[in-house]
């Protein structure tokens, strides 16, 4: 039996967010602190929580979920569940002596929701969250310590970056970083400046978004997304690419709703328990995750349309949203 302490439980709109895929929004729930303690029998149980809320999520009409593991151990456990490890980002590490400079006059202004659903506009695969989700994640800063969000503004050009630190006792932490031209752009250097003048003078770490051109050897994985309706998602992936042709054999041992062969053609996606079409991809859901979610050169060799997703204010499980699973 699980223990009571593991299981909490979520305001219905806590857990409903949405993943941009150019554009187009898609319905994604979050399972969130599943207990890093837990071994031998509770994991089973965790297991099978875990198999159960899946099958709930897609009765419910989600296409996709997202977890953000606390130990490097659970990447292993979701894998077998068919998440993809997708989420990365590109650690920059600056030592407490380093200088940030930066060209402009910028002023500190407040974090606002209308700042990040500007700046999260220019990915193309994004998880975002409501204004309401936005406000309490801002209000249950306040009960923290160890947490504090920023935003500044170049008073001539209009230029913003919007980022949340955590402070440790040796350290700054800057899970989130959204700025108008990425994180060595000057808006985004006042930023860190500012936060290194109200935090101390200690070694400062920034998660960056991965460039294009990011190489294995700098990217360190921090989320997995699942795919919970694989027609549906591949549906919307035809809609926008309605020169895309491929036949899709999936597999997936927990939704097994997702078993089949998915011809794309003509922008639609078509599904069928058995086919003649030569198929061009012989794949699990796991697999399918990490294309469709997996970097461009990916998706230029396989002749797919492949966006790495950005999750910003997601990467962190110490931030005091409680569930676990739903």
């Amino acid at each position: 039996m699980i223990p009571q302490e593991a299981i909490h439980s979520i305001r219905d709109e806590q857990k409903h967010y949405t993943l941009s895929l150019e554009g187009i929004s898609i319905p994604m729930t979050i399972l969130r602190d599943i207990p890093a303690t837990l071994t031998g029998n509770y994991r089973t149980h965790i297991s099978e929580l875990a198999r159960h809320a899946l099958n709930n999520a897609y009765s419910q009409g989600y296409l996709l979920a997202t977890v953000i593991p606390e130990r490097r151990l659970d990447y292993f456990f979701f894998d077998k569940l068919g998440f993809s490890t997708v989420i990365y980002v590109n650690v920059e590490r600056y030592t407490s002596l380093h200088t940030f400079t930066y060209n402009g006059d910028y002023q500190v202004i407040p974090a606002t929701y209308d700042i990040v659903e500007r700046l999260l506009s220019q990915y193309p695969c994004t998880a975002t969250m409501s204004s309401n989700q936005f406000t309490h994640l801002v209000d249950s800063l306040q009960f923290k310590t160890d947490y504090s969000m920023y935003a500044v503004q170049e008073v001539a050009s209009h230029k913003q970056a919007i980022a949340m630190a955590r402070n440790d006792n040796d350290s700054i932490v800057i899970n989130t970083m959204l700025s108008d031209g990425g994180s060595q752009s000057d808006e985004a250097r006042a930023l860190i400046s500012i936060i290194k003048q109200r935090l101390g003078e200690k070694p400062i770490e920034v998660w960056a978004h991965p460039s294009h051109d990011a190489t294995k050897a700098q990217l360190r994985s921090r989320g997995m997304i699942r795919i919970i309706d694989c027609l549906s998602l591949l549906q919307i992936v035809a809609n926008l690419h309605p020169n895309l042709e491929q036949t899709i054999h999936i597999s997936d041992n927990v939704l097994t709703n997702n078993n089949g062969y998915y011809i794309i053609h003509n922008g639609d996606c078509r599904y069928c328990n058995s086919t003649t079409h030569h198929v061009s991809l012989d794949i699990n859901v796991n697999i399918l995750g990490k294309i469709i979610f997996g970097s461009p050169q990916i998706g230029s060799i396989l002749s797919f349309p492949s966006h790495r997703p950005t999750a910003p204010f997601f990467l962190t499980s110490k931030i005091p949203t409680k569930s676990v699973i739903f």
